[in-house]
């Protein structure tokens, strides 16, 4: 493993998930697309309708990152670490909008977590005003990024283990 990897890998995933970011909120707006399966009191079907629908799109920067890399030994690892180090960063943002909101530090702190993670932040949007807003099954909505990442690395990187495994 390379040091170079990691910073480079890190690179890649915070500018793709500003990028994802971009063209999900010029697609969505400012409603998720599952917005009408949102029941107050019943926000699980809704959460996962919405990580669902990113987990591939962050599976194809995976795999597309890996898909463009020249050296290959030891990105499993790499993109694992990294994946996880994304998972702890939109953790951290998550609970910081969480407590700003529970204390009421800041009334509109969940806008900062729609901005911060978008692809499925921006469900928020829709329970921001109900009960449902401090229920901590919204913590899942940080999971789809580093794991469609992870995954989709993986899968090319297996991929070019086996075609290198062959001798192309």
């Amino acid at each position: 493993m390379r040091k170079v990897d990691f910073g480079y890998t890190l690179f890649v995933i915070f500018v793709g998930h500003f990028i994802i970011s971009v063209f999900m909120a010029l697609a969505f707006g400012t409603s998720h697309p599952f917005a009408n399966m949102y029941i107050a009191g019943r926000p699980i079907p809704y959460i996962v309708a919405g990580c669902l629908l990113a987990v591939p799109v962050y599976m194809l920067l995976g795999y597309f990152f890996i898909l463009g890399k020249e050296y290959l030994n030891s990105m499993d690892k790499v993109s694992a670490i990294c994946s996880f180090i994304f998972l702890l960063v939109l953790t951290a943002g998550y609970f910081t909008c969480y407590f700003l909101t529970k204390y009421y530090v800041v009334r509109g702190a969940w806008m900062y977590y729609v901005i911060f993670n978008y692809p499925t932040g921006v469900m928020f949007n829709t329970i921001s005003l109900n009960a449902d807003a401090l229920n901590l099954w919204f913590l899942l909505t940080v999971v789809p990024g580093p794991l469609g990442f992870y995954i989709g690395s993986l899968m090319r990187y297996r991929y070019e283990s086996i075609l290198f495994q062959k001798g192309r």
